[in-house]
């Protein structure tokens, strides 16, 4: 553990905690070997989680061969973070190995929620968007953004480039319950491919789309 932020591809999201308390961690993966593949979770910069463990796929659970979340180490204990304060914290996953991939995480104070048992409409209650949308995609000169927000909360959408650079920071703004639309202008930025990510509260989704 003394070593596994040295070299280790991360990931890192900037979180709005609206409270002071513990999270359970999940993450939604897919394997392609036969090892025990993790991530160490992290917080400010720092390893942390129960026992010290990282968020690991085990062996005994590759009868899964598709998407499934996870929420455990290798010793099985619940990844469980301490938030120390309100505010922004950033949030961040070391890779141990370069054979999990992960296209989901969420971070909920809700110690009994399980996203391998909820049906698709209660993952978007509990992570408080229930849609998104940019049309059209190729966008030519301009693209609009439709999104839904089943809980009130602080949202914010940005757009990057491939190299990960930020291009512009949509909203950034607390939301109330409802739907929403964002006219992007995408005159002036080369084409070809862009990311977006849409955060709210415990909830964070990374997404693609071509500029033309």
């Amino acid at each position: 553990m003394a070593h596994a932020q040295e070299n280790a591809p991360v990931l890192m999201y900037t979180v709005n905690f609206v409270k002071a308390e513990p999270v359970y961690v999940w993450a939604r993966t897919i394997h392609v070997d036969d090892y025990d593949d993790s991530v160490w979770p992290g917080l400010d910069g720092t390893i942390v989680g129960t026992s010290g463990q990282s968020l690991t796929y085990l062996t005994t659970e590759q009868e899964f061969t598709d998407w499934y979340y996870i929420n455990h180490g290798m010793d099985e204990a619940r990844c469980v973070i301490e938030i120390p304060s309100i505010g922004e914290h950033t949030f961040e996953l070391y890779y141990r190995e370069t054979n999990l991939y992960i296209d989901q995480i969420i971070l909920t104070s809700n110690s009994e929620y399980d996203p391998n048992a909820a049906a698709p409409s209660a993952i978007e209650t509990i992570t408080g968007t229930e849609a998104f949308g940019i049309f059209p995609n190729p966008a030519t000169g301009s693209a609009t953004i439709n999104y839904s927000i089943k809980e009130a909360g602080y949202v914010s959408i940005t757009i990057f480039n491939t190299n990960g650079q930020v291009i512009e920071t949509l909203t950034n703004n607390l939301h109330l319950a409802g739907d929403y639309t964002i006219d992007f202008k995408t005159e002036g930025l080369s084409g070809g491919l862009y990311f977006y990510q849409i955060r709210a509260e415990w909830y964070s989704k990374t997404g693609k789309f071509i500029i033309q």
